[in-house]
């Protein structure tokens, strides 16, 4: 299985389990329960030595979003347990062929965003994620 979605499997396992709203991955549904987790990739560099491949640096964005102008404290409270749930806390990624060895925010995102059914607010991080042959 492609290393990438054994990542992203293991990130929503971890989401899914530590946080108490709905998890999505890159975009909420329509009719999607709000307030919510949403992660994203954003980029994924494979790095080689010669021409074997020696492990993949993944960023992916994980927010909280939350309806109306309203839920600042909650953005908060969800952007502190997304930082605890996983900063420096490996994923355990599933199979025996690769591991985790580097977790780490390496930015912040925090954005409003104006559409017909109101204001969505989002808080959260870009998280660098190092996965190489176990």
């Amino acid at each position: 299985m492609n290393v990438v979605h054994l990542v992203e499997e293991a990130l929503y396992e971890r989401l899914a389990d530590g946080v108490s709203y709905p998890a999505y991955r890159r975009l909420a549904p329509p009719n999607g329960t709000f307030p919510c987790v949403i992660y994203a990739r954003q980029s994924g560099i494979p790095e080689f030595t010669q021409s074997e491949l020696a492990g993949w640096t993944l960023v992916y964005q994980v927010k909280f979003v939350g309806r109306g102008y309203s839920n600042g404290a909650l953005a908060h409270q969800a952007d502190e347990l997304l930082w605890g749930l996983l900063q420096d806390n490996p994923l355990s990624i599933e199979g025996d062929d690769w591991r985790n060895v580097y977790l780490r925010r390496v930015s912040d995102v925090e954005y409003d965003e104006l559409t017909e059914e109101g204001v969505y607010q989002h808080l959260g991080g870009l998280y660098q994620i190092e996965v190489v042959p176990a």
